[in-house]
């Protein structure tokens, strides 16, 4: 279903339209009329075989310019306080702040942070080639 979706589904003046907006489109077609709008950042919802886990698993930081921002701050501990606090599966990155924005990977942000503790072979590579991330 979303490879057939994809090729007419991509918008370039909407980031989510060949991510979430396109995952939820095909979950609406698998599953007319079952799934919630306002469900709660704590409610799972079900559809068919397909379980369907609350945001905070997957966008602990939601896309408001001050709060995504954290992702990148450094000082004071807050990515390891994070880490601690978290309950998120995944770390979303929107690509129109990535192109921008970096993180040094010896900071104690969010994003270095999360590198050095979950992906270790990317921490090492670019500590080897002295990249930010």
């Amino acid at each position: 279903l979303m490879r057939r979706e994809l090729p007419n589904s991509f918008l370039s003046v909407n980031t989510t339209s060949i991510g979430p907006a396109l995952f939820r489109k095909c979950l609406d077609l698998y599953c007319p009329g079952k799934l919630n709008n306002t469900v709660s950042q704590e409610e799972y919802q079900s559809c068919q075989d397909i379980i369907i886990f609350p945001t905070k698993y997957f966008y602990p930081f939601h896309y408001d310019y001050d709060k995504i921002m954290k992702i990148f701050v450094t000082g004071g501990g807050f990515g390891k306080k994070f880490l601690k606090l978290t309950e998120a599966y995944t770390l979303h990155l929107y690509g129109s702040l990535t192109n921008v924005f970096t993180a040094n990977l010896k900071s104690d942000s969010v994003l270095a942070e999360t590198v050095r503790k979950n992906c270790p072979a990317v921490y090492g590579a670019a500590d080897i080639h002295n990249l930010d991330l």
